[in-house]
């Protein structure tokens, strides 16, 4: 069963998601200590910072069975962090 969370459909090369290791297939359960549960909850969190902050990001990944990982994300873009 996939966890619940927002499924990372995929991630652009050179992003700041991709340069943090968050791959497709992962599923993003926090952003900076808060749950987020869909895509729109993602986009409203990330607006609120700024293009060179980093964030952590806690992710349930693919390759390990779905077990927690926390990854420290410096954004290129507020916007866009490079996950769809």
């Amino acid at each position: 069963d996939l966890p619940v969370g927002v499924y990372v459909k995929a991630v652009v090369d050179g992003s700041a998601a991709a340069q943090a290791g968050i791959k497709s297939g992962d599923v993003i359960v926090k952003l900076d200590g808060s749950t987020v549960v869909t895509n729109t909850e993602l986009r409203e969190a990330l607006s609120y910072y700024r293009s060179g902050e980093t964030i952590e990001v806690v992710v349930k990944t693919r390759d390990s069975g779905y077990e927690e990982q926390t990854f420290q994300v410096t954004l290129s873009s507020a916007a866009d962090a490079g996950i769809e």
